[in-house]
């Protein structure tokens, strides 16, 4: 017997006893998250998220302690009645057909409904009208329920169809409308939630009308990006998602492409290995023509209307919002994930440089990752050339220009620091860098680059007393320091000056510096 025919067999009964409920948890403890919180619902999911953040799907032990209390709290909820027609053969298939989803739900809804919407004359007296459910609760015209039933049962219609079924959208839709009307009417809609959870778990819906992904794409992971947050692979989502940001682009609402110089098609491969797509079918590759030079590039493009709408509900040309929100996201792993792919996709190789033509994308990487380092603009627009050397023109007639490109340095701490936190990424971009260049970057602007305050800084204080507080203030190294003086050709004081009458009597902190590293002590 398979996992959905125990499932039935255990729901329809009057009560649970404690053998049934053990049976129940032992069942569903072996479904993913994605069936469970589908027949379950979004109290059950809410209710996972109090027991733990991270990798819970792959414990069962803490899955088995969370569903055991689960049905202990919602027991009622979990029964089906008696005239929910479900047919069994053999207990090896169970099925539920829409015409059966129907007549339920056309029942729950007249016993839930105000009379006055109840027919009260005509073969169906006693129910709530196809048409005002096609309309007001399916968000359809008002025939459509009653086009749906042709479909299924009748051959000679042009859109039969005996195997019709709803998709989870259109499900999602029903579930809002009736949950609008519950609060209008002051009824309970769990009978409603029963039969939606069967529906939904006895039939492998498609996510939305029409798809045709699954078809083409059986493996692909259409939630890849709908669950983000949750603590599974995140990092590698996250990684992803900021890779897209950078190179990722869609196509009329239902289409996603990637396009690449053909030395980075291993990357290609890569992400059409992590989502479920087969890289032999979708990686292509072809050659482009520009201001009369060919280039090599590979590509790969799919449709995938649920992925599309995830990724537009994430805003994915965007920082992610709980990076934004973050008090610090370069300790954050699914942060510096994100801005690695984001890195792998418009930066620099060589140099941990991040390109963009939007400014304000790189501003909030700086604050939200508190990057030292300024947003600066790296290239002036420019008109266009066509293959000829002319300038290119609009539909107005006027040339069209380049957009401003604009430059963040990362800097080595913190690129080396997504280096550690992510392995998987370009490898042709993998460096790590002297985080020595950082502290260097540093004492300069505690300087504000003017020689003439560090000349007067040793002229008042041993160089040992300087970089003792600089190492407990801005944590920069001997070398740093003493690089910067022959850098800046700083003349030091002859040795043995600071134990003299004269040097002593000058020791002193200027008070620039102490109000700039916020050093309060004695020397």
């Amino acid at each position: 017997m398979n996992q959905k025919s125990q499932i039935v067999k255990i729901i329809q009964k009057d009560t649970l006893n404690e053998e049934d409920k053990r049976e129940f948890v032992s069942v569903l403890k072996k479904l993913p998250i994605e069936d469970l919180i589908s027949l379950l619902g979004k109290d059950f999911e809410k209710h996972s998220k109090n027991y733990v953040k991270w990798d819970w799907d792959f414990y069962e032990y803490i899955k088995k302690d969370m569903l055991t209390s689960y049905i202990k709290k919602n027991e009622s909820i979990l029964f089906l009645e008696k005239n929910v027609s479900v047919e069994t053969q053999n207990d090896k298939r169970t099925d539920y057909s829409t015409l059966q989803f129907i007549d339920n739900l056309i029942r729950e809804i007249t016993n839930i409904a105000p009379s006055d919407l109840v027919r009260i004359s005509g073969k169906s007296a006693g129910k709530i009208s196809l048409t005002w459910v096609s309309k007001n609760i399916f968000k359809r015209p008002g025939g459509y329920l009653s086009k749906v039933r042709q479909w299924i049962l009748n051959p000679n219609n042009d859109n039969y169809n005996p195997e019709f079924k709803f998709a989870l959208s259109d499900l999602d839709t029903v579930m809002e409308s009736l949950k609008y009307y519950a609060r209008e009417w002051r009824e309970s809609i769990k009978e409603c939630c029963v039969i939606f959870d069967l529906y939904s778990l006895l039939n492998n819906l498609k996510q939305v009308p029409n798809q045709q992904f699954h078809i083409y794409n059986p493996n692909l992971n259409f939630r890849f990006f709908s669950n983000i947050n949750d603590r599974v692979n995140s990092k590698k989502t996250n990684y992803w998602l900021g890779f897209l940001c950078a190179d990722g682009y869609t196509q009329k609402g239902y289409s996603l492409g990637i396009t690449l110089s053909r030395k980075d098609r291993d990357q290609l491969i890569r992400f059409c290995q992590d989502i479920g797509l087969n890289p032999s079918q979708k990686v292509k590759n072809f050659e482009r023509e520009l201001n009369g030079k060919i280039y090599e590039q590979s590509r790969v493009t799919f449709g995938c209307k649920p992925m599309i709408i995830n990724l537009l509900e994430l805003n994915y040309k965007e920082v992610p919002e709980f990076i934004k929100i973050s008090r610090d996201a370069s300790n954050d792993s699914d942060a510096l994930a994100w801005l690695f792919g984001l890195y792998d996709g418009d930066g620099q190789q060589g140099k941990t440089s991040i390109y963009s033509t939007k400014r304000q994308l790189l501003e909030q990487i700086r604050t939200s990752f508190n990057v030292p380092n300024e947003v600066y603009k790296a290239k002036d627009p420019r008109i266009e050339l066509d293959v000829y050397g002319y300038p290119k023109l609009d539909s107005h007639g006027d040339p069209v220009l380049t957009k401003t490109l604009y430059v963040l340095r990362l800097g080595p701490s913190l690129f080396n620091k997504i280096m550690d936190n992510y392995r998987d990424s370009m490898p042709r971009k993998r460096k790590y860098f002297d985080e020595r260049i950082d502290a260097a970057i540093k004492l300069k602007r505690l300087f504000s680059n003017k020689r003439e305050l560090l000349q007067g800084l040793v002229d008042q204080l041993p160089t040992t007393q300087i970089l003792l507080i600089l190492q407990k203030t801005i944590g920069v190294s001997r070398n740093a320091l003493y690089n910067l003086i022959v850098e800046w050709n700083i003349v030091l004081p002859p040795v043995g000056y600071w134990n003299t009458k004269e040097g002593k009597s000058k020791k002193q902190f200027p008070q620039w510096f102490i109000d700039t590293v916020g050093y309060i002590g004695e020397i």
